[in-house]
Protein backbone atom coordinates (compact mmCIF):
# COMPACT_ATOMS: atom_id res chain seq x y z
CA UNK A 1 0.00 0.00 0.00
CA UNK A 2 3.08 2.26 1.19
CA UNK A 3 5.03 1.01 -2.00
CA UNK A 4 7.44 -0.22 0.16
CA UNK A 5 10.60 -1.71 -2.20
CA UNK A 6 11.51 -5.43 -1.74
CA UNK A 7 14.89 -4.99 -0.08
CA UNK A 8 12.87 -3.07 2.66
CA UNK A 9 10.43 -5.74 2.79
CA UNK A 10 13.60 -8.22 3.38
CA UNK A 11 14.73 -6.81 5.79
CA UNK A 12 11.74 -6.84 8.00
CA UNK A 13 11.43 -10.45 6.63
CA UNK A 14 14.82 -10.65 8.19
CA UNK A 15 14.13 -9.71 11.71
CA UNK A 16 11.23 -11.76 11.58
CA UNK A 17 12.40 -15.40 10.37
CA UNK A 18 16.28 -14.68 11.54
CA UNK A 19 17.25 -15.38 7.73
CA UNK A 20 17.86 -13.32 4.43
CA UNK A 21 14.94 -13.90 1.54
CA UNK A 22 15.89 -13.11 -1.77
CA UNK A 23 13.93 -10.44 -3.54
CA UNK A 24 12.16 -13.73 -5.80
CA UNK A 25 10.73 -14.84 -2.80
CA UNK A 26 9.77 -11.18 -1.36
CA UNK A 27 8.02 -10.87 -4.46
CA UNK A 28 6.30 -13.97 -4.04
CA UNK A 29 5.14 -12.95 -0.61
CA UNK A 30 3.99 -9.55 -2.01
CA UNK A 31 1.64 -11.68 -4.20
CA UNK A 32 0.34 -14.20 -1.61
CA UNK A 33 -0.46 -10.92 0.43
CA UNK A 34 -1.79 -9.24 -2.36
CA UNK A 35 -4.12 -12.03 -2.61
CA UNK A 36 -4.75 -12.33 1.27
CA UNK A 37 -6.13 -9.23 1.49
CA UNK A 38 -8.48 -9.30 -1.83
CA UNK A 39 -10.20 -12.16 -0.43
CA UNK A 40 -10.02 -10.23 2.94
CA UNK A 41 -12.07 -7.03 1.29
CA UNK A 42 -14.40 -9.08 -0.50
CA UNK A 43 -15.73 -11.26 2.19
CA UNK A 44 -19.50 -10.55 3.29
CA UNK A 45 -20.00 -8.58 6.07
CA UNK A 46 -22.07 -9.01 8.94
CA UNK A 47 -24.34 -6.79 11.74
CA UNK A 48 -23.07 -8.02 14.44
CA UNK A 49 -20.98 -4.26 15.67
CA UNK A 50 -22.39 -1.88 17.98
CA UNK A 51 -19.83 0.97 17.26
CA UNK A 52 -18.54 1.67 14.30
CA UNK A 53 -15.54 3.96 14.02
CA UNK A 54 -14.41 5.69 10.69
CA UNK A 55 -11.10 7.82 10.45
CA UNK A 56 -8.27 8.39 7.71
CA UNK A 57 -5.25 7.70 8.30
CA UNK A 58 -2.37 9.42 6.25
CA UNK A 59 0.61 7.41 4.83
CA UNK A 60 3.46 8.55 2.40
CA UNK A 61 3.44 6.54 -0.90
CA UNK A 62 6.90 5.85 -2.76
CA UNK A 63 6.32 6.89 -6.65
CA UNK A 64 9.00 7.53 -9.34
CA UNK A 65 8.28 11.20 -8.60
CA UNK A 66 8.94 11.17 -4.97
CA UNK A 67 6.65 10.43 -1.61
CA UNK A 68 3.11 11.01 -2.37
CA UNK A 69 0.66 11.53 0.71
CA UNK A 70 -2.84 9.35 0.51
CA UNK A 71 -5.22 9.03 3.00
CA UNK A 72 -6.04 5.50 3.73
CA UNK A 73 -10.22 4.86 5.16
CA UNK A 74 -10.37 3.20 7.38
CA UNK A 75 -13.65 1.47 9.07
CA UNK A 76 -13.33 0.06 12.42
CA UNK A 77 -16.02 -2.30 14.56
CA UNK A 78 -16.45 -2.76 18.29
CA UNK A 79 -18.15 -5.72 19.09
CA UNK A 80 -20.59 -6.45 22.22
CA UNK A 81 -17.77 -8.12 23.69
CA UNK A 82 -15.82 -5.06 23.78
CA UNK A 83 -13.44 -6.29 20.67
CA UNK A 84 -11.94 -4.03 18.01
CA UNK A 85 -11.82 -5.62 14.42
CA UNK A 86 -10.53 -3.86 11.17
CA UNK A 87 -13.81 -4.09 9.28
CA UNK A 88 -12.05 -2.85 5.53
CA UNK A 89 -9.71 -0.22 4.39
CA UNK A 90 -9.46 1.71 0.87
CA UNK A 91 -6.34 3.78 -0.15
CA UNK A 92 -8.54 6.96 -1.61
CA UNK A 93 -7.28 10.18 -3.33
CA UNK A 94 -8.63 12.69 -0.69
CA UNK A 95 -10.88 12.44 2.49
CA UNK A 96 -14.13 13.82 0.05
CA UNK A 97 -18.24 13.14 0.72
CA UNK A 98 -17.38 11.32 -2.15
CA UNK A 99 -14.33 9.07 -1.44
CA UNK A 100 -16.18 8.17 1.92
CA UNK A 101 -19.25 7.72 -0.02
CA UNK A 102 -17.82 5.28 -2.17
CA UNK A 103 -16.47 3.35 1.01
CA UNK A 104 -19.60 3.17 2.89
CA UNK A 105 -21.68 2.16 0.10
CA UNK A 106 -18.86 -0.70 -0.36
CA UNK A 107 -19.17 -1.91 3.38
CA UNK A 108 -22.75 -1.74 3.04
CA UNK A 109 -23.23 -3.54 -0.10
CA UNK A 110 -21.07 -6.23 1.67
CA UNK A 111 -23.90 -6.47 4.71
CA UNK A 112 -22.95 -3.91 6.88
CA UNK A 113 -26.28 -2.01 6.84
CA UNK A 114 -26.20 -0.89 10.21
CA UNK A 115 -28.60 -2.34 11.96
CA UNK A 116 -27.99 -2.96 15.47
CA UNK A 117 -25.48 0.12 15.64
CA UNK A 118 -25.71 2.30 18.60
CA UNK A 119 -23.43 4.91 17.35
CA UNK A 120 -21.38 5.98 14.84
CA UNK A 121 -17.65 7.76 15.80
CA UNK A 122 -16.20 9.86 13.82
CA UNK A 123 -13.30 12.59 13.32
CA UNK A 124 -15.49 15.61 12.47
CA UNK A 125 -14.05 16.03 9.20
CA UNK A 126 -16.75 17.69 6.90
CA UNK A 127 -16.28 14.70 3.74
CA UNK A 128 -17.39 11.94 6.12
CA UNK A 129 -20.48 14.29 7.91
CA UNK A 130 -21.97 14.81 4.26
CA UNK A 131 -21.64 11.14 3.47
CA UNK A 132 -22.76 9.77 6.49
CA UNK A 133 -26.25 10.62 5.85
CA UNK A 134 -26.40 8.98 2.71
CA UNK A 135 -25.38 5.54 3.11
CA UNK A 136 -25.96 5.08 7.20
CA UNK A 137 -28.85 7.30 8.11
CA UNK A 138 -30.58 7.56 11.30
CA UNK A 139 -27.97 6.05 13.18
CA UNK A 140 -26.02 8.58 15.96
CA UNK A 141 -22.74 10.14 15.69
CA UNK A 142 -20.24 10.71 18.39
CA UNK A 143 -17.22 12.85 17.89
CA UNK A 144 -14.24 10.93 18.46
CA UNK A 145 -12.80 12.07 21.88
CA UNK A 146 -9.28 11.17 21.11
CA UNK A 147 -9.55 14.26 18.09
CA UNK A 148 -11.51 16.33 20.21
CA UNK A 149 -9.01 16.82 22.93
CA UNK A 150 -6.09 16.64 20.97
CA UNK A 151 -7.70 19.66 18.57
CA UNK A 152 -8.65 21.94 22.26
CA UNK A 153 -5.42 21.32 23.86
CA UNK A 154 -4.06 22.79 20.34
CA UNK A 155 -5.97 26.03 21.63
CA UNK A 156 -4.59 26.13 25.29
CA UNK A 157 -0.96 27.34 27.01
CA UNK A 158 1.36 24.66 26.82
CA UNK A 159 2.00 25.27 30.65
CA UNK A 160 -2.23 24.69 30.80
CA UNK A 161 -2.53 21.52 29.31
CA UNK A 162 -1.70 18.90 31.85
CA UNK A 163 -4.42 20.38 33.90
CA UNK A 164 -6.77 21.00 30.71
CA UNK A 165 -6.15 17.33 29.49
CA UNK A 166 -7.19 15.45 32.89
CA UNK A 167 -10.44 17.40 32.87
CA UNK A 168 -11.07 16.62 29.76
CA UNK A 169 -10.55 12.98 30.16
CA UNK A 170 -12.87 13.21 32.97
CA UNK A 171 -15.32 14.72 31.00
CA UNK A 172 -15.04 12.05 28.70
CA UNK A 173 -15.75 9.56 30.66
CA UNK A 174 -18.80 10.43 33.64
CA UNK A 175 -20.69 8.06 35.67
CA UNK A 176 -23.92 9.97 34.17
CA UNK A 177 -24.82 12.86 31.89
CA UNK A 178 -25.06 14.94 35.12
CA UNK A 179 -21.63 14.83 36.04
CA UNK A 180 -20.45 14.86 32.60
CA UNK A 181 -22.09 18.48 32.47
CA UNK A 182 -20.87 19.56 35.87
CA UNK A 183 -17.22 18.58 34.22
CA UNK A 184 -17.64 21.66 31.91
CA UNK A 185 -15.33 23.55 34.10
CA UNK A 186 -12.17 24.00 32.05
CA UNK A 187 -12.39 27.47 31.44
CA UNK A 188 -13.68 27.97 35.09
CA UNK A 189 -10.20 26.71 36.30
CA UNK A 190 -8.21 28.88 33.81
CA UNK A 191 -9.88 31.95 34.59
CA UNK A 192 -7.35 34.98 35.00
CA UNK A 193 -4.95 33.35 32.86
CA UNK A 194 -4.22 34.00 28.82
CA UNK A 195 -6.49 31.46 27.37
CA UNK A 196 -8.48 31.69 24.42
CA UNK A 197 -12.20 31.95 24.54
CA UNK A 198 -11.88 29.34 22.06
CA UNK A 199 -11.09 26.51 24.45
CA UNK A 200 -14.57 27.16 25.82
CA UNK A 201 -16.29 26.69 22.87
CA UNK A 202 -14.69 23.90 21.84
CA UNK A 203 -15.15 22.42 25.31
CA UNK A 204 -18.63 23.09 25.38
CA UNK A 205 -19.50 21.60 22.03
CA UNK A 206 -18.50 18.25 23.47
CA UNK A 207 -21.68 18.03 25.64
CA UNK A 208 -23.66 17.52 22.37
CA UNK A 209 -21.58 14.05 22.12
CA UNK A 210 -21.47 13.12 26.12
CA UNK A 211 -20.38 9.23 26.36
CA UNK A 212 -23.18 9.29 28.92
CA UNK A 213 -26.09 9.25 26.04
CA UNK A 214 -23.83 6.13 25.05
CA UNK A 215 -25.73 4.15 27.41
CA UNK A 216 -28.79 4.52 25.38
CA UNK A 217 -27.39 6.62 22.11
CA UNK A 218 -30.53 6.93 20.33
CA UNK A 219 -33.01 8.79 23.28
CA UNK A 220 -32.54 12.48 23.00
CA UNK A 221 -30.64 13.73 26.40
CA UNK A 222 -32.10 16.67 27.86
CA UNK A 223 -30.00 19.85 26.75
CA UNK A 224 -28.88 18.32 23.17
CA UNK A 225 -29.66 18.42 19.51
CA UNK A 226 -30.48 15.57 18.14
CA UNK A 227 -30.33 17.10 14.67
CA UNK A 228 -26.93 17.39 14.93
CA UNK A 229 -26.55 13.48 15.02
CA UNK A 230 -29.68 12.17 13.26
CA UNK A 231 -30.08 12.45 9.54
CA UNK A 232 -33.56 11.58 7.63
CA UNK A 233 -32.26 10.55 4.44
CA UNK A 234 -33.79 7.61 2.52
CA UNK A 235 -31.69 4.56 3.17
CA UNK A 236 -32.41 3.26 -0.22
CA UNK A 237 -30.02 5.88 -1.91
CA UNK A 238 -27.46 4.23 -0.78
CA UNK A 239 -28.03 1.57 -3.11
CA UNK A 240 -29.41 2.86 -6.00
Amino acid sequence: MIGLSTRKVGETLLSILGRPISAETVSQVAKTLDVAVAAFRRRPLQNRYQVLMLDGVVLARKTGAGALRRPVLVALGLRPDGKKEIIDFRLAASESAAEWEKFLTDLYRHGLTGEGLDMVCVDGGRGLLAALPIVLHGIPVQRCWAHKIRNILDKVRKADQPNVKRALQGHACPQSTCRALGRLSVRRSLRGRATPMRLHACATTSTNCSPASATNPRSNVEGTNPQRHRTTLPRSSAAD
